[in-house]
């Protein structure tokens, strides 16, 4: 009886290691997880114009609208927001680019979806709402590789700061 304990358990023994090192390669490519995840969160900040030269942005006389905020974002944790675009006559973005960083530095970068604006005023116009979409182009560290989608919801409010709620989806 000994004798066959002893070969179920080197027989065990194998077949975890076997199971082990097939999966190892596997388990280590499941980290660059290419299914798409949900990708959402809440950044609160100000928005500013700077002077860059007319050739930077002749639709709003050369000034960039700045976009700089911070707040909670999965996959992220705490993270800062940088945010920049040219808009047009109608004041949405013409083209633009964010950047998500993460508490350890890892950067998200996405740009924006031209054409995907759409602003509102309420009848009382006490706020302003711009709704845009994003899509995600890779980043540094953990996020190098990184692909999705964003749709990005502005709330904007006299004598408070502006607020993004994004929700979408990220693959990396």
């Amino acid at each position: 009886m000994r004798k066959v304990c002893a070969s179920f358990a080197l027989l065990s023994l194998l077949a975890v290691s076997s199971f082990a090192l097939a999966a190892g390669p596997a388990a280590t490519k499941a980290g660059a997880n290419g299914r798409p995840r949900p990708f959402w969160g809440n950044v609160v900040g100000t928005v500013h114009w700077e002077d860059h030269g007319y050739q930077a942005c002749p639709t709003q006389g050369g000034y960039l609208t700045i976009v700089e905020a911070e707040g909670q974002m999965n996959h992220l944790g705490q993270t800062t927001f940088s945010h920049v675009h040219c808009a047009g006559d109608d004041g949405l973005p013409l083209d633009g680019s964010s950047v998500f960083t993460a508490a350890n530095g890892d950067e998200l970068w996405a740009t924006y979806v031209p054409g995907s604006g759409y602003w509102g005023l309420p009848p009382d116009a006490e706020w302003l709402l711009e709704e845009v979409d994003y899509t995600i182009v890779g980043g540094t560290g953990r996020f190098a590789n990184a692909t999705g989608a964003y749709h990005m919801t502005v709330f904007a409010m006299p004598d408070h700061p502006f607020e993004f709620s994004i929700v979408g989806f990220i693959k990396y």
